[in-house]
């Protein structure tokens, strides 16, 4: 799986981390620049080419568990 963040910050960019540690599937994280998305509310994720836009105001088990569908389906 493949998750990409755009506008991050050290924070989200943490939060995600810690996430993607605890999932049993192996996935790559690779940090995008604001400037090539034209995101209302940045930061945002991109999984499996579906955006999560304002991740910044999920807490970590919110985020977690938006990961975690991808994984079900």
């Amino acid at each position: 799986m493949k998750i990409q963040i755009v506008g991050s910050n050290k924070k989200c960019k943490t939060k995600i981390d810690k996430i993607i540690k605890d999932l049993p599937e192996t996935t790559t994280v690779e940090e995008l620049k604001k400037d090539k998305f034209n995101i209302k509310y940045p930061p945002a994720i991109i999984i499996d080419n579906v955006l999560v836009d304002d991740i910044s105001e999920l807490s970590t088990t919110e985020l977690k568990n938006v990961i975690l569908q991808f994984f079900e389906t």
